[in-house]
């Protein structure tokens, strides 16, 4: 594993013409891997240093769910929210501004290396029967949206397209006193979002 001349080993395979093995697991990001044939030089000798004599190289991408709390560490303060029923762990919380349009941070094309976004959300509002909505806004796919009660933990799942910007957006059908209390996670291979 490696780039150019710095690659190391990190398995061996038994000498077989064909065959299967395994790797060591890999931390996220994205990882140069190189299949290689070594030998001894023949022509120089028994003393002859070890050769590639042939080899194949390939890309390996490490994803895995990185929390909001860790992407946008400098986007906000967490905190809990309780409602009747439950307690809510919260990465961001949001009030819902006057304009009638809300984001959260955006994640912009070259810092996106997100395939996936989960996001729990709650509403919430001094009062009763208001409703909230929360969308996954992104470059080239269509919003993905739930509208959700007060004091309700509801969730939108959305697949998303790496090296593409992404956003959360909210709204309330009262644009006075509506918060949104915003965690989940994203699939990334880097956890150096924002």
């Amino acid at each position: 594993m490696g780039t150019a001349n710095r690659f190391r080993t990190v398995a061996t395979l038994r000498r077989t013409p064909s065959g299967t093995g395994k790797l060591p697991g890999l931390r996220l990001g994205r990882h140069r891997l190189r299949i290689a044939v070594i030998g001894r030089n023949k022509a120089s000798g028994k003393s002859a240093a070890s050769v590639v004599l042939a080899q194949q190289r390939k890309t390996l991408t490490v994803f895995d769910d990185v929390p909001f709390s860790t992407l946008f560490s400098r986007s906000g303060r967490g905190g809990t929210h309780n409602t009747p029923t439950r307690t809510f762990s919260y990465a961001f919380a949001r009030r819902y501004p006057q304009d009638g349009t809300g984001f959260l941070p955006t994640v912009d094309k070259a810092n996106n290396t997100c395939k996936s976004v989960h996001v729990d959300f709650v509403v919430a509002r001094n009062g009763s029967g208001e409703m909230g909505t929360l969308s996954v806004v992104q470059e080239s796919r269509d919003p993905v949206a739930t509208t959700a009660p007060v004091a309700a933990i509801s969730a939108v799942d959305a697949p998303l397209t790496p090296g593409e910007a992404w956003s959360i957006a909210v709204g309330g059908a009262d644009q006075s006193g509506v918060v949104f209390y915003v965690n989940g996670t994203a699939n990334c291979y880097s956890q150096d979002v924002l």
